[in-house]
């Protein structure tokens, strides 16, 4: 990831990516497991984010833009379901 610009139009280009990772919140108690995140920046101060993971028997994803020139309004979704496993 570069950072460029000023603090008033900061500019973040290239790509921050993680995958099959673990993180633990002590607060409240949550381990999320199989993390795959992207982080990408655009020239033009955008910001896209998808983040996948599993906790327990449940999958979290979290999918979102925003653009740090304009207004610190993300659009963000935000999706969980409950995981089926026979046996």
């Amino acid at each position: 990831m570069r950072i460029s610009g000023s603090l008033k139009a900061p500019v973040l280009e290239g790509k921050i990516s993680t995958a099959d990772t673990r993180l633990t919140l002590d607060e409240p108690g949550i381990t999320l497991e199989k993390v795959a995140m992207t982080l990408k920046g655009q020239p033009d101060g955008g910001l896209v984010l998808n983040l996948a993971a599993q906790s327990g028997d449940g999958q979290l994803t979290i999918k979102g833009e925003g653009n740090l020139h304009a207004s610190p309004e993300p659009n963000l979704t935000v999706s969980e379901s409950q995981l089926d496993i026979d046996g």
